[in-house]
Order: structure tokens, then C-alpha cells, then sequence
């Protein structure tokens, strides 16, 4: 039997004796419905690891052309930095070791 009062603990909600029993009905009549799985023969079925159908997708890690290029004709966030190095931009550490 269904210890109503332990899952309304676990749910921190409060019943009364009326909805005690009603919600005690209808857990059992769950719980009787899905104990009908245990009598599916499912021996011969494999598992299912993903059920959308959908790859990961992976790209290069490739650097862009003209992304990271500094000058007039590509006015990216790179060449509007107040200070660069190597085609990044430079900022101050903000991890330190110890």
C-alpha cells in the first residue's frame, strides 16, 4: 500500500483524511497501470539512447578569413579595441595563480 502521508511529506503539501484517500485511489490505480509494463516482452527490443533523431553537429575550429583582421575596410570589434595582440583582443587577467 501507498504511504499517502510519506509522498505528501515528500510534496510538502497538506491533506485532509477525504483527499487522503481519494489521492491514495488514484496513485494505486497509477501504479497498478504501470506495473502492466512488467508483462511487455521486451527481450528482443533494443535501447534507446536518443529518441529525436538529431546528430551532433560539430563545426572546424577554423579561424573565419577578414574575421580578425585589423584596418578601414573591416571595422570588426578586433580592430575597434583600444589594445590588441596577435589579431585578439588583450584585456587584463582576471585569474591569477597562486
Amino acid at each position: 500500500m501507498i504511504d499517502i502521508d510519506h509522498v505528501a511529506k515528500l510534496a510538502r503539501i497538506k491533506l485532509d483524511e477525504k483527499e487522503k484517500e481519494k489521492f491514495s485511489k488514484d496513485l494505486g490505480a497509477i501504479l497498478d497501470y504501470v506495473k502492466k509494463l512488467d508483462e511487455v516482452d521486451i527481450s528482443n527490443v533494443e535501447p534507446l539512447y536518443q529518441v529525436t533523431g538529431i546528430v551532433n553537429q560539430y563545426r572546424s575550429d577554423d579561424r573565419r578569413q577578414g574575421y580578425m583582421k585589423r584596418g578601414e575596410d573591416n571595422p570588426n570589434l578586433v580592430g575597434q579595441a583600444p589594445e590588441t595582440k596577435d589579431g585578439f583582443v588583450k584585456v587584463k587577467a582576471i585569474l591569477q595563480k597562486n
